[in-house]
């Protein structure tokens, strides 16, 4: 069985990436500096910006940050929380351009995941 897929890049562009559910699955879950209760696994990452997804357990909570250089992209995928003073769940986007100060807060019971893109601009 095939679990990743590299499909040869055209005149200079980057190869297509496709992760199957099993090798998602074993990639690692890593602690997040400086939060506890929180891990992200990362799917893709070049040139300063990235791909994963985030969890965080009940309790947990993401200081408000900016990202100087990048746009933040999040899609709930699981849970609830409050970004930017507002209430989102499964389902939800969340687009934070460069600058803009940010933070995850009042998670909910069941805890929170969410697809993220960094993109560096």
């Amino acid at each position: 069985m095939t679990t990743t897929a590299q499909i040869p890049p055209m005149s200079g562009a980057q190869p297509l990436v496709v992760l199957d559910a099993d090798a998602v699955g074993r990639l690692p879950w890593a602690a997040m500096h400086g939060v506890d209760l929180a891990v992200t696994r990362v799917l893709w990452a070049e040139s300063g910006s990235l791909a994963g997804v985030m969890r965080l357990d009940a309790g947990a909570g993401l200081a408000p940050h900016a990202h100087q250089e990048g746009h933040h992209h999040m899609w709930v995928l699981d849970g609830s929380a409050r970004i930017g003073g507002r209430r989102v769940c499964a389902g939800s986007y969340v687009h934070v351009p460069a600058g803009v100060r940010h933070g995850v807060e009042d998670v909910g019971a069941g805890g929170f995941t969410m697809f993220y893109v960094y993109q560096r601009a």
